[in-house]
């Protein structure tokens, strides 16, 4: 009856097995109560631990659901069988994955290997995605590649808020601390998770914002071309896509009123900073779009953005776009943690 740990590696394509919904659901809560002595567990991203479904409605299809190996169910030859009631043998993995994923976590890329400045990573970002995107045949129409490449560029920008840069210092003593003050990191050396003060935190969310707070003649972009930019930073780690909104727990701003979500607090400031070469100004994150309708001065919700992109668009062309800027993101951390990433002119 005891949940898993949190720190449990997550589950390997071997352990893992199709299984019809309403089958589970049958199995873990027959006659629509919970069976007794047989357990269930699904991840939750928000308190980041194991937790038992509270009802048949917490299962649905395309969850991943850990059962004990001795709850059965499973047949080695065919699979999934909810009839059988034997053990499941354990499947020997040839090194630990990583433990799940909570909403909080950055990927490991994100915060170990080298310190790396991020004017430094998001022109290496950038340059990655050229490269990647002159590789695509036919082509990208000139506006998506307009837009992917702006992506690349600012995709990490929200990484220069306080909360981001504190988080990433904090580990260091003091005489460390002051060493590197005074330049904005990407990266950093220090193995160990991110602590952020602002619980829910997402970095990608303020550098969406700020693309869409900076005043047009720093990024060149405007119409569809600014709000898919825009969303490419938004959902590069997966975590925010379509909606802008709060979650449990969140650290609420103390001004009563004051818009929050993911960590961000409406009207945080936010650079200058330099891309490559460019200054950004100083910028107020507004979370206005998050908003249902169009706000006071007619500009459309973040809903209203997005929408319109899977419609023009379509789901799956806005997945390879995502996965385009994420691959990218990951050959840039590669080439940064082989000292390779470079800066303006490597």
């Amino acid at each position: 009856e005891e949940a898993p740990p949190p720190d449990l590696p997550s589950a390997t394509p071997d352990e893992l097995c199709p299984v019809p919904v309403w089958e589970v659901r049958e199995f873990l809560f027959p006659g629509g109560r919970r069976a007794e002595g047989r357990a269930g567990y699904v991840w939750d991203h928000l308190d980041r631990q194991w937790r038992r479904p509270m009802s048949q409605e917490d299962l649905r299809p395309g969850l991943v659901v850990l059962l004990p190996a001795t709850a059965g169910g499973y047949r080695p030859e065919t699979g999934w069988d909810r009839q059988r009631t034997d053990p499941v043998e354990p499947v020997a993995a040839a090194a630990p994955p990583a433990p799940e994923e909570g909403m909080d976590d950055e990927p490991r890329e994100e915060v170990a290997g080298a310190w790396v400045a991020l004017s430094d990573h998001l022109v290496c970002a950038e340059r990655q995605l050229q490269e990647l995107v002159d590789k695509v045949k036919p082509g990208v129409e000139p506006w998506v590649r307009k837009a992917l490449e702006a992506a690349a560029r600012w995709h990490d920008v929200g990484k220069a808020h306080e909360v981001f840069q504190r988080a990433l210092l904090a580990p260091l003593s003091d005489t460390e601390r002051a060493a590197r003050a005074g330049t904005l990191w990407a990266k950093s050396a220090v193995d160990r998770p991110l602590d952020f003060e602002r619980r829910h935190f997402r970095h990608e969310l303020a550098s969406a914002l700020a693309l869409l707070a900076a005043p047009g003649q720093v990024h060149g972009l405007e119409g569809d071309e600014l709000d898919l930019a825009a969303y490419l930073v938004a959902a590069h780690h997966g975590k925010v896509r379509m909606a802008l909104r709060s979650l449990r727990g969140e650290k609420r701003p103390p001004e009563p009123g004051r818009r929050f979500a993911r960590g961000v607090w409406d009207r945080d400031q936010l650079g200058p900073l330099q891309l490559d070469g460019d200054t950004v100004p100083e910028l107020a994150l507004d979370l206005g779009v998050m908003e249902a309708g169009r706000g006071p001065d007619g500009r459309r919700s973040w809903s209203e953005r997005v929408l319109r992109l899977r419609d023009r668009l379509g789901p799956f062309v806005l997945a390879y776009l995502e996965a385009l800027l994420r691959v990218a993101d990951w050959k840039a951390s590669a080439a940064e943690s082989r000292g390779a990433g470079g800066g303006r002119g490597a």
